[in-house]
């Protein structure tokens, strides 16, 4: 997704993707916005946000992801 091409739904829309695919397998992930900011990783089962809190609560996108 490109950041020029961004609407309000874009990134709540990305997370809810995320967090099915987080809930559905259980290999560790990493999610990577525009290939600059780790938002997210999991390893061992266990999830670590990398990122601003403030990010994830701007997208309004802080409980999409069952930390």
């Amino acid at each position: 997704m490109a950041k020029n091409d961004a609407t309000d739904k874009d990134v709540p829309n990305m997370v809810a993707s995320v967090a099915r695919v987080l809930a559905d397998r259980t290999e560790d992930a990493a999610l990577v916005l525009n290939g600059a900011w780790l938002l997210l990783t999991r390893l061992d089962g266990k999830l670590r946000m990398h990122h601003k809190s403030k990010w994830w609560v701007h997208h309004g996108v802080q409980d999409l992801i069952p930390w």
